[in-house]
């Protein structure tokens, strides 16, 4: 370790009013407070979470959770984790803590879903070259965004000629069925609307697959628990879009810090000729650019849709580390072939089989779920 500086593992309840202390001091979004862990280790979680924290002079500057996967250390993360990564208290606490990460994980670590810009690329190199010698760090996605500290007029000028008509007909199009209105919810409020939402996304193509939060009762908790966390924070928020006062289409976000998450959207399928997913998407744009309370969005994904609404992006990384020596090299070849082989069969799978598979993980780990419910 780093001289002045020390590091422990915890339970994640034994750290939280400490780790919830750095959060606010650091600025940290919601999902990576020790509240969404709590909420996400009871929804999904086999095994317990582990809080590696780093410590100068008594105080906390620096915290990573993890999950231990049979000796292997990895981040704990799922299709709803938007990002992960560690809290920390200014860039030089990178370091130290990733000192104690390599000094636990004896048999290496993943850690998925990490967003890094440049420079912070070059701080984790930088901390784990002296460590170890199997190390990998690779762009695993990007998060698109669209930055709205300029003004409506400047952002339709910088979209193609097509889009900028898209943009300009969205509302007209979605009032041919009738009656628009679009109102923002937040708090209790927002709560309040979580049924209906979830009800209209399970109307959809996720409700037939077995994917939709509904679908699910560990989903469907994580969302309601974290969401009535959220709420009472008044970070919550729901906009919806009607059509002659029935729920067209739905953005379910956490507002914080200047930044709207866009985490869960759905429409109503029946309407899709009258996109009001689509229309919805460009009222949110226009409305962040309308008020000083926020400086940008984040569509937290990459599809085609997502990157004609961004401007910008936010790169996300892999990064997978083993020890040196014969072991560390073959765990990490290992690790590196089953990345691959599941990647080559993620491109050859036919979609329609690609989906039966999500949706058959889904039930599997929402049954078990069950099961854990019983037992308990």
């Amino acid at each position: 370790m780093r001289p002045g500086t020390e590091y422990a593992v915890h339970d994640l309840e034994e750290v939280a009013p400490r780790w919830r202390d750095l959060c606010r001091e650091s600025g940290a979004a919601p999902f990576h407070w020790p509240d969404w862990y709590q909420r996400w280790a009871q929804a999904f979680a086999a095994d317990p979470i582990r809080v590696i924290a780093a410590h100068r002079g008594g105080h906390l500057i620096g915290v990573l959770p993890l999950v231990d996967r049979r000796g292997a250390l990895r981040s704990p993360v799922n299709g709803h984790t938007p990002y992960f990564g560690p809290v920390v208290h200014g860039d030089e606490a990178l370091a130290p803590l990733l000192d104690g990460l390599i000094a636990v994980a004896r048999k290496g670590f993943v850690l998925q879903r990490v967003p890094m810009t440049d420079l912070q690329h070059a701080a984790w190199d930088a901390g784990l070259s002296g460590a170890t010698r199997h190390r990998r760090i690779v762009p695993e996605g990007a998060s698109q965004i669209t930055d709205v500290r300029g003004t409506w007029e400047d952002f339709l000028a910088s979209r193609s000629p097509s889009r900028r008509r898209e943009l300009r007909r969205a509302h007209k199009r979605v009032g041919r069925g009738g009656a628009v209105a679009i109102e923002v919810h937040r708090g209790r409020d927002a709560l309040d609307l979580l049924g209906p939402c979830f009800t209209l996304e399970a109307a959809g193509w996720k409700g037939r697959e077995g994917t939709a939060i509904a679908n699910l009762s560990a989903t469907h908790r994580f969302y309601r628990q974290f969401g009535a966390w959220a709420a009472d924070h008044g970070w919550l928020r729901v906009t919806t879009l009607r059509v002659d006062g029935r729920l067209a289409a739905f953005s379910l976000d956490i507002q914080h810090g200047g930044v709207l998450y866009l985490l869960k959207t759905a429409y109503a399928e029946d309407l899709a000729a009258l996109g009001p997913g689509t229309a919805l998407s460009h009222a949110l744009i226009r409305e962040a650019f309308a008020t000083d309370e926020l400086h940008r969005l984040e569509w937290l994904g990459d599809d085609e849709s997502k990157r004609a609404l961004g401007n910008g992006q936010v790169p996300v990384h892999q990064v997978i580390a083993s020890p040196p020596g014969w072991t560390g090299l073959l765990r990490y070849a290992a690790r590196i072939g089953v990345e691959r082989a599941e990647d080559l069969a993620r491109r050859s799978m036919p979609p329609r089989l690609r989906a039966r598979l999500r949706a058959t993980r889904a039930r599997l780990g929402d049954r078990a779920d069950r099961v854990e419910d019983v037992r308990r």
